[in-house]
């Protein structure tokens, strides 16, 4: 509940007029900006009141940066909210940030003072929440600082000569260990939701993918189904006329109950495939399968346009057991997709034919199926793209 109220309170700090989907990358960094500015705010203060508490302003005047820290910080809250430039925010908190960071560490005892350790966070800072540039930049400024922290009374830079206590020092380095705990939390946080929203996004895209595909499907499909009822339906009535007799023709009356049985089949089939398809294919799903039965699936869901093209279907195949690892929905669409352009392809033509096989090639641990039809082949330069999931003719 306590993390749900904090999560809440930090979005109120991102820009509204921001799209998730297109800004997702800068809505992640200024999400970070601002969980560093509500840290090192808090961190700032707390430390002021622990050094203020224990040593009064006796020990150093530069102790009132501290509360300044704190409003920049809070300055930086209202630069995420209320415009699109994180980095003036990151800037800030950085420059600042170091400045501080220095004139304290010269305030208390230069190179030997546990402030200086506070120096770690600005390339850290620098390096999450803009880019790796920025980071190895504001890496060597660091190290510059700390050689001038180091060198700063050969320099005439004066150097306070108040050591603090080790109460004081054992403060200051628990929040320091509190605030890149924090750092690391919060990053950790930020990641973890980046990648379940690109899990999201990427299931949403093959839904999408999907519904395309039915889409793109259906015609064919409502094509399929209407065939066989209006062949139901047209022998049904001839049924009733030959039952309505006195003496009813039943052996053609056992024939046309045959004729309806073959075609309902064939929309059980029809539907049993679309139904396959639509299934969720993870590909966790693997199992060991007969790679006759999404052919057979796809042959189905095809078979009427065979027919009203009067396309020759030679398959050598339909009888054999060819067991292997893999998905029926995936490897019917497979088939459907080769059997649909053979069709689209040869249609037109004098004796169309398409022609399924299995091949023999020398390595035995895989099985090959062949599909030749009747036409041209295909071009090199489709030839060539023909792995490419998003080409098209």
């Amino acid at each position: 509940m306590n993390l749900a109220i904090f999560s809440k309170f930090t979005n109120y700090f991102i820009n509204e007029s921001l799209n998730p989907l297109t800004n997702q990358e800068y809505i992640r960094k200024s999400l970070l900006t601002v969980y560093f500015s509500i840290a090192i705010g808090c961190m700032s203060m707390l430390m002021f009141l622990v050094r203020f508490s224990l040593e009064g302003f006796s020990s150093s005047k530069s102790l009132l940066l501290l509360p300044l820290a704190t409003l920049v910080c809070c300055c930086c809250l209202l630069i995420v909210k209320y415009s699109t430039r994180q980095q003036i925010a990151v800037n800030t908190i950085v420059v600042l940030g170091s400045f501080i960071l220095f004139i304290r560490s010269i305030s208390t005892g230069g190179i030997s003072s546990p402030v200086t350790f506070w120096l770690i966070l600005i390339p850290i800072i620098s390096i999450l929440l803009s880019s790796k540039k920025s980071g190895v930049f504001w890496t060597v400024i660091t190290l510059g600082l700390l050689q001038l922290i180091y060198h700063a009374e050969s320099l005439g830079i004066p150097i306070s000569a108040i050591k603090p206590s080790h109460k004081v020092n054992l403060y200051v380095f628990s929040i320091l260990i509190c605030l890149l705990s924090s750092i690391i939390y919060f990053f950790e946080q930020q990641r973890i939701s980046h990648q379940n929203f690109l899990i999201k996004l990427e299931s949403e895209l093959a839904l999408s993918k999907k519904l395309a595909a039915l889409g793109t499907m259906s015609g064919g499909i409502a094509h399929e189904i209407n065939n066989p009822l209006a062949i139901i339906k047209g022998k049904a009535q001839i049924l009733e006329r030959l039952l309505s007799k006195e003496n009813p023709d039943l052996e053609k009356s056992q024939s046309i109950v045959q004729t309806l049985n073959s075609n309902a089949s064939r929309i059980q089939a029809i539907v049993g495939a679309l139904k396959t398809f639509s299934t969720d294919n993870n590909q966790n799903s693997n199992k060991i399968l007969n790679l006759i039965s999404p052919l057979e699936l796809a042959l189905s869901t095809y078979g009427s346009s065979l027919e009203s093209n009067s396309i020759k279907l030679i398959n050598n195949v339909h009888e054999m057991d060819l067991r292997v690892s893999g998905q029926t929905g995936l490897l019917q669409i497979l088939f459907e997709n080769l059997i649909k352009n053979a069709i689209h392809e040869i249609k037109n033509q004098g004796k169309p034919w398409i022609k399924i096989e299995q091949v023999y090639p020398t390595d035995t641990q895989n099985i090959f199926i062949s599909f030749t039809d009747s036409g041209t082949g295909i071009p090199a330069h489709i030839a060539e793209n023909i792995m490419d999931p998003f080409f098209t003719t």
